[in-house]
């Protein structure tokens, strides 16, 4: 089974990297090609992985897990952060981290209209003054609630994953169901058959005798 994680680089005989195990190698163009594509085949190291070959154990091991690899083409690092914070991107964090998220997102949806509304007179009065400083502050608290609740994907994702999990398990605990109700009744079928079948063969007792 395809595992997603990068494989140890090797240089080919053309000085070009290729990735390889089993005996099966990859080229780098062959491995950024196959990424791109929104099902990916799986690599050609599976072959090693052949009924026989897991029975005898004379399949290779599994690449050890690393904390990098590469996603559609795109390098994932499991180390950091999936949502960086807003320090890194060089934007002020006007929301404390370690407090309560929904308290905090509700504080900054008031200071958002709040600052609204205070846009508003400023720029309904003649002769106001330059409404660049209200525009950056709104535009820094729109900023804050947007990464705020962007913090909440992975969340999201596990909760997701689970209730797709749930679906499935419920999906096949019913056909499980199904497929016993239907061979109960398959068997019953059979055997009544069965007895119809030797009540048949055998004729109505007390019959006459072969002359």
């Amino acid at each position: 089974a395809a595992t997603g994680l990068p494989l140890p680089v090797r240089v080919g005989s053309h000085g070009r990297g290729q990735r390889a195990l089993g005996g099966h190698s990859m080229t780098d163009a062959d491995r950024v090609a196959a990424e791109a594509l929104s099902l990916p085949l799986p690599p050609k190291y599976y072959l090693e992985y052949s009924d026989e070959a897991v029975a005898a154990g004379t399949a290779p091991r599994p690449p050890a897990p690393r904390s990098q690899y590469s996603c559609f083409g795109a390098h994932r690092d499991l180390t950091q952060s999936v949502i960086k914070p807003l320090n890194d991107y060089g934007v002020d964090v006007l929301y404390d981290p370690a407090g309560d998220r929904l308290a905090e997102l509700r504080r900054l949806n008031q200071a958002t209209i709040a600052e609204f509304i205070s846009l508003v007179k400023d720029i309904s009065q003649v002769g106001a003054s330059d409404p660049s400083a209200k525009l950056e502050r709104l535009e820094l608290l729109f900023t804050n609630m947007h990464h705020l609740l962007n913090e909440f994907r992975p969340h999201q994702g596990h909760e997701t994953l689970r209730a797709m999990m749930e679906n499935q398990l419920e999906e096949r605990t019913q056909m499980t169901k199904l497929l016993r109700e239907t061979y109960s009744a398959a068997k019953q079928q059979l055997s009544s058959l069965a007895t119809s079948t030797v009540a048949t063969s055998t004729g109505p007792p007390g019959g006459a005798a072969p002359s």
